[in-house]
C-alpha cells in the first residue's frame, strides 16, 4: 500500500511519526517482534490509519528503508581510491556494528529473507547506495 507523498503538514508528520516508531521497534524487538499494532500505540497514530496507510509490517519496512534509500550517505572523499572503498565498506560495517543501527540493519535483512516486498525494498535501498558510492570508482 503506497503511502501519502504530500510534503508537508499532518501527513509528514505522520509519517515521521510511525517511521520513528518503527526503527524503534525493530532496535528493540526485530523483525519478528515487529507488529503494526505495537506501532501505532508507540508513534500515538491510531492502528486504522496505520493499517490503512501500510497495511502490514512489510508495508511499514518499505516505507521505512524507502525514506531511508532517499537520505545522502557520507561517501569518502580523500583523494585516493583504495582509502575511500575502504571508507564505504567501514561505513556499510559501522551500520551493522553500531548499538542502535546495528539491530535495525539486521531487521531489515531478516525481513527480506521472509517478505518478497521487504527484500525488494532492500533491494532498491541498497542499489541507491551503491549509486552513491559508485562515484568513488568513478
Amino acid at each position: 500500500m503506497e503511502p501519502s507523498k504530500r510534503p508537508g503538514g499532518r501527513s509528514a508528520r505522520v509519517r515521521d511519526a510511525v517511521r520513528q516508531a518503527t526503527l524503534a521497534e525493530l532496535a528493540g524487538k526485530g523483525f519478528r517482534g515487529l507488529t503494526v499494532d505495537n506501532v501505532a500505540e508507540r508513534s500515538g497514530v491510531h492502528k486504522t490509519t496505520v493499517y490503512r496507510r501500510w497495511g502490514s509490517v512489510e508495508g511499514l519496512i518499505s516505507d521505512a528503508l524507502e525514506l531511508a534509500r532517499d537520505e545522502p550517505w557520507p561517501v569518502p572523499d580523500t583523494g585516493a581510491v583504495e582509502s575511500d572503498l575502504r571508507g564505504v565498506a567501514r561505513l556499510v560495517q559501522s551500520g551493522f556494528a553500531d548499538p542502535e543501527l546495528g539491530p535495525v540493519s539486521s531487521a531489515f535483512v531478516a525481513a527480506a529473507m521472509q517478505s518478497p516486498e521487504a527484500a525488494l525494498a532492500l533491494h532498491d535501498f541498497f542499489q541507491a547506495r551503491h549509486e552513491q558510492s559508485a562515484q568513488v570508482v568513478r
